[in-house]
């Protein structure tokens, strides 16, 4: 090889390495957003239960207050 065949070599593997490195990174961001996207839907889905569990106990105390009254 002579010294510009080296050069360009070098500098192939320098932006391969460089490469690899921005792809890593942008899969660690990846990941990341992904475990706290999913906690937050978790979060929501919790809130949605609990919402959920409020509204059939309001309802179940509508259907008292009817039977009741009739």
């Amino acid at each position: 090889m002579n010294g510009r065949e080296i050069e360009s070599h070098y500098k192939l593997e320098t932006g391969f390495a460089e490469e690899q490195q921005l792809n890593r990174q942008r899969h660690e961001e990846s990941q990341q957003l992904h475990k706290e996207l999913l906690k937050e839907s978790r979060s929501q889905n919790i809130d949605i239960d609990y919402l959920r569990s409020q509204v059939a106990k309001h309802d179940m105390e509508i259907h008292r207050f009817k039977a009741t009254v009739n």
